[in-house]
Parts: C-alpha cells; structure tokens; sequence
C-alpha cells in the first residue's frame, strides 16, 4: 500500500522533470516508497528549501504505447501516475520552468539537454557599457547557478546594443574577460532600440544541460 505522505513538497527528477506541487509527503515516507516508483528521482525539494537528497539512477523512459494513465504500464511515467504521485504531462513535455513570478516569462526554462534564458539588462548598473555589461554578466552567472550549469556549457549568446558603433568595443572587452575562452559560444550582436531608455545592452544565452 502507498504510505501516507504529510507535507507539501514537489519532486524535481534527474531528467529535469517536475511534478506539480504535492499535498502530502513526508521524507522517510518518500526514501522508502521512491526506489520501488521512481527510481530516476534526484532530490526533494520544499517550496522553501531543499529537504533531501537522494541519488538514484537515471529516469527510465516513458513508453510509448500508453498516455501515462495506465496502471499496468511499468514505464516511470505511468506508476507515478498510476500512484497519484503527479501530473503525467510533466513527462510527455519534459519541460522545466525556473523563476515564473514575472508575469511576462520564465527566467530559466530546461528542455531538451538546453537551458534557456531570459533575455538579461542592468541598467540600474551606471551609465556606461562596460558597467552595464559586467552587471548583466553577473546575472547570467547567477542564472546559470540556479540552472546546474555554468558559462563553460554556454552554447549561443545574442547581444542586443543600443548603439553598437559606439559601445561595441567597450561591450566587447568585458564579455572577453568575462567568457571562459576554452568554451566559447556562437554569438550574435546587433543594434536595437531598447524597452527603456537608460538600457545600453541586453544579453539572453543558451547552455548545455547537465
């Protein structure tokens, strides 16, 4: 029988899937149940803080006979499913969204190996393209943190500047410092208009999931 699980929590597994939140769950019922439903499990994590670790084996695949609702399948997505345990849609897209409390967006999505990122400014930083740029890069360091991965993994950059005959070297020199030059991107930079006028560049990235 399933045990009974006491407080709320979400599952992020080690493909970067996430169910939606759950009522019940308590750890010890969690280290005892998961090894027979999910064996791809990661870590436990509470709407506050992690409160687990447990290290498991990759996720087993989803089989592709059945939508994810059948109690006789043996695949992951289905006996988590069968037992309650989430949202089978989380499996069938395997997309992971970070930060969501900005209306407009996610800051971070995960999909398909890639972490995407929101496009990043900082024009609370100063008046000048090199502040500008070295704040910007901060958080697209701190971004990547939160996503497991790091400027090493990055795979595309896109350079917005609001006047790139002006700022384009000076944009160039801190982001040539700041990038690691054994892993470099392919990049793009343009000119364009920006959203407010004190914005000088606006920087989004994409990495290499772990």
């Amino acid at each position: 029988p399933l045990p009974q699980f006491r407080s709320a929590s979400r599952i992020v597994f080690s493909a970067g899937l996430t169910t939606s939140a759950l009522p019940h769950i308590s750890i010890m019922s969690l280290a005892n149940f998961l090894p027979r439903c999910a064996p791809g499990l990661a870590r436990v994590v509470s709407s506050r803080t992690t409160i687990a670790a447990i290290s498991a084996l990759p996720l087993s695949r989803p089989c592709c006979r059945c939508p994810g609702s059948c109690s006789q399948c043996t695949c992951s997505r289905c006996r988590i499913a069968a037992a309650g345990l989430g949202n089978s849609r989380f499996f069938s897209s395997g997309i992971q969204r970070l930060m969501t409390e900005d209306p407009r967006m996610s800051k971070i999505v995960i999909h398909g190996g890639v972490v995407y990122l929101s496009g990043q400014t900082a024009g609370d930083a100063g008046d000048t393209i090199e502040a500008q740029t070295k704040a910007t890069l901060a958080k697209i360091d701190d971004l990547l943190k939160a996503a497991g991965v790091s400027k090493s993994e990055l795979l595309t950059a896109n350079i917005w500047l609001k006047d790139i005959d002006r700022d384009f070297k000076g944009m160039n020199a801190v982001w040539n410092a700041w990038l690691d030059p054994q892993n470099k991107p392919v990049r793009a930079t343009v000119q364009s208009p920006m959203a407010v006028p004190s914005l000088l560049v606006e920087v989004q990235v994409t990495a290499a999931a772990k």
